[in-house]
């Protein structure tokens, strides 16, 4: 895991997100940056196949940190900024596999679902990130030969 990604603010929340790690997992180019160490990020997406209720999040949260600006709020939604960090809480109907963990702080997905949930992402909205990310999960994935091998090509 390349930890050296996550900025100064981020690795003092770690034991905010793993209070989390029961029900959520991370996703997005952190997660794919951890993984790799191709960029910086600065943000934690955290998905969940499972509802939950923003209000429980938000005291969870202010527990122990504080919640400088709630940036949206929508059902299955939240996205927040704890100690300049912005976190995202989604709700994510889709089964995804996340047994990658960083740490015993949460787990995450492998690099080619986190490269599809990537191309997903784009389709509803598109940042110049995420074209960056899906490249290099594509290149990482063939580099590494981890692509089955067909007759045809």
């Amino acid at each position: 895991m390349h930890q050296n990604i996550l900025t100064t603010e981020q690795t003092h929340l770690l034991s905010l997100i793993q209070k989390f790690s029961q029900e959520f997992y991370l996703v997005g180019g952190t997660a794919l940056a951890l993984q790799y160490g191709h960029r910086r990020s600065t943000d934690f997406d955290l998905f969940s196949q499972k509802a939950f209720d923003n209000y429980d999040i938000r005291r969870m949260i202010n527990q122990d940190n504080k919640i400088t600006n709630v940036r949206l709020e929508a059902v299955g939604e939240i996205t927040l900024l704890v100690d300049s960090v912005k976190i995202m809480f989604l709700y994510f109907d889709f089964p995804v596999v996340h047994t990658i963990e960083l740490d015993k702080v949460i787990t995450m997905p492998d690099d080619l679902t986190i490269g599809a949930m990537k191309a997903y992402a784009m389709g509803r909205r598109s940042k110049w990130k995420d074209y960056a990310d899906l490249y290099i999960a594509v290149i990482y994935y063939i580099q590494n030969e981890n692509y089955p091998r067909h007759t045809y090509f």
